[in-house]
């Protein structure tokens, strides 16, 4: 079983792809552009679960392989469609519990499939539905992470396709950056009580 610890919070425990940036093996032929279809998305309310509700927003990812090697996108399970993928929060330190995104999932693995393989020239397209918070404060039950603020998307890339056989590659790469919105009446209802920073207890 593969388990990829916080869902890939972190430049430091991801593995992404970025604009003209030489990921794989062989660094002088590979060339990666990672970009979403906004750079502004609004959250909905998805659910009444938990202590604040679930949000979330569609973001539409594509990945083009400008170099002269194929790439290899982490895949989960046989039913997944899309590849790992992170969420990066950019504002540290400004309006979110922590200095997460809220929308980070853990990956849990037991029955890792073949990677994604993009070729050479080839776009490909997911439409990733973010959803969050995805983690709570074991004492108080509230939300860690951002619901709002500047972030980033990665993917997780391998040296080839076969999970157990490849090396995940060490460059951190993102998306380009966007804002994630969320509405005023929403913020209202985000919790039935004021927090203060230091009734949060973060790992």
């Amino acid at each position: 079983m593969r388990s990829f610890a916080g869902g890939l919070t972190s430049m430091a425990m991801i593995v992404g792809v970025g604009a003209a940036c030489g990921l794989l093996a062989d660094r002088e032929e590979a060339e990666l552009l990672l970009t979403t279809d906004r750079t502004e998305y609004v959250v909905a309310r998805v659910s009444e679960d938990g202590v604040t509700g679930r949000y979330g927003f569609a973001v539409e990812v594509r990945l083009e392989n400008r170099g002269r090697v194929p790439i290899y996108l982490g895949r989960c399970g046989p039913e997944s469609t899309s590849p790992i993928h992170g969420v990066a929060f950019l504002d540290a330190g400004a309006g979110g519990l922590g200095h997460h995104s809220a929308y980070v999932r853990g990956w849990t693995c037991p029955d890792r499939q073949p990677a994604f393989r993009v070729e050479p020239g080839e776009v490909r397209i997911d439409t990733l539905r973010l959803r969050g918070p995805n983690r709570t404060d074991g004492h108080t039950g509230v939300p860690i992470g951002a619901l709002e603020g500047r972030m980033k998307l990665f993917y997780l890339v391998q040296e080839c396709a076969e999970p157990e056989a490849c090396a995940v590659t060490e460059d951190v790469g993102s998306s380009n950056p966007f804002q994630v919105i969320l509405p005023a009446h929403l913020q209202a209802a985000r919790f039935p009580e004021p927090l203060a920073f230091s009734r949060i207890s973060l790992p």
